[in-house]
């Protein structure tokens, strides 16, 4: 298969290891039932499986009563419960699940706090709008996409609203997002092909 660069982590994360589609090829094939809805012997195997992961999952970050990790349908979901009850952010749009249609704009009075002197690292994700004189953060997208064999996400990404926040609505951005795969030459590769398409051309 041809190198590709995969930096669409923020929507869902490539590649799977291979753990994960062995755990859901064994659920798929000889489990399938609902956890904790029966009492039949498939559906107690099901509530094993999610109670085997809410353990390890407690053991991974700490937390001493497994009991009090809760699983939600997605990110946003998690984030829209935590974030709900932090001061110094405001939530624009309805917290209730079912009244959702996936915009949010969150603002932060501050990142960090001012005597921080933290560095954080790891996964996450780069927005850009584009470079100021620019190409359209779709045009941009595409050329990363067929020349450099980069993906990426644009658009506005399910928050318009934040969007409208940041001052990118309505053509939104590109996202980079980067997960654990990613290499340092990937980013690279990245920058340089970034670069590339910023210059004008001579």
């Amino acid at each position: 298969m041809k190198r590709f660069i995969y930096l669409d982590n923020a929507a869902t994360s490539f590649p799977k290891p291979p753990q994960v589609t062995e755990a859901m090829t064994h659920y798929m094939r000889e489990v399938g039932a609902n956890p904790g809805r029966s009492g039949h012997r498939l559906s107690l195997e099901a509530s094993r499986i999610v109670e085997h992961a809410r353990e390890g999952l407690a053991t991974l970050f700490h937390v001493t009563d497994p009991s009090r990790i809760a699983f939600t349908m997605n990110v946003t979901e998690s984030l829209l419960k935590a974030l709900y009850h932090i001061p110094g952010i405001t939530i624009y749009g309805p917290l209730k699940a079912e009244d959702q249609t996936a915009t949010l704009s969150v603002t932060f009075d501050r990142i960090l706090p001012i005597e921080s002197d933290r560095a954080f690292g790891g996964c996450g994700s780069i927005n850009l709008a584009w470079m100021e004189e620019g190409i359209p953060p779709p045009e941009a997208a595409d050329i990363l996409n067929s020349r450099y064999d980069i993906f990426v996400r644009v658009g506005l990404h399910c928050a318009p609203l934040a969007h409208q926040t940041l001052g990118t609505f309505p053509e939104g951005t590109v996202r980079i997002s980067m997960g654990y795969f990613n290499t340092l030459q990937d980013m690279k590769d990245t920058a340089q092909a970034i670069r590339a398409i910023s210059e004008p051309a001579p």
